[in-house]
C-alpha cells in the first residue's frame, strides 16, 4: 500500500525519482535537433559592450569593453607561462576603474615573473587602446588554475 493510499502524502524524492526514470525511458521526438538549434542560437547572442573613452589625437573615441577584453586576453596569451582564464573590466563613468585577469600557470614554475609579465602586458594593451589609464586604475592578476606539464590550456 502506497503512502497516498494510506492517506499520507507520497515521498517527494520517490516521486521525483520515478518521474526522472520515466522521462529517460520516453525520448521526446526531435529533441536532439531542438537541443542543437537552441545551442546554436545561444552561441550567436551578442552582449552589448560598455563604451570606454579613449584618448585620440583629434579628441575622444570610444572603445567597447568587449574589444578591450579581447585584446588583453590576446596579450596575456603571449606571456610565456601564462594562459588567460578570465578578464574582467570595471568601468566608472566612461573610464576604466579596474582590470582583473585570471590566469593558469604551469606547476613548478616561478609564479612571480609570470604574474609580472601578465600585469605589464595588460597595462601596455590597455594604454595602447585607451591612452594613459586614470590614476588609481587597478590591475589585478590572480592565479586561478595550476596545470601539470608544459601544455597550458588555450581558452
Amino acid at each position: 500500500m502506497s503512502a497516498s493510499e494510506r492517506g499520507g502524502a507520497p515521498d517527494p524524492r520517490r516521486v521525483l525519482q520515478r518521474a526522472a526514470a520515466l522521462a529517460r525511458q520516453a525520448p521526446v521526438p526531435g529533441w536532439r535537433r531542438t537541443a542543437a538549434e537552441v545551442v546554436a542560437a545561444a552561441r550567436t547572442i551578442r552582449r552589448p559592450g560598455t563604451p570606454i573613452a579613449a584618448a585620440a589625437p583629434g579628441g575622444t573615441v570610444w572603445v567597447s569593453d568587449a574589444v578591450l577584453r579581447s585584446a588583453i586576453r590576446a596579450a596575456v596569451a603571449r606571456v610565456r607561462g601564462a594562459s588567460p582564464v578570465s578578464v574582467g573590466i570595471d568601468v566608472a563613468g566612461d573610464r576604466v576603474a579596474s582590470i582583473s585577469v585570471g590566469i593558469a600557470v604551469v606547476y613548478g614554475r616561478s609564479i612571480d615573473p609570470v604574474v609580472d609579465g601578465v600585469h605589464r602586458a595588460t597595462r601596455q594593451m590597455a594604454e595602447l587602446l585607451l591612452g594613459p589609464l586614470v590614476p588609481g586604475s587597478d590591475i589585478t592578476v590572480r592565479v586561478v588554475d595550476v596545470v601539470l606539464g608544459e601544455d597550458l590550456p588555450t581558452r
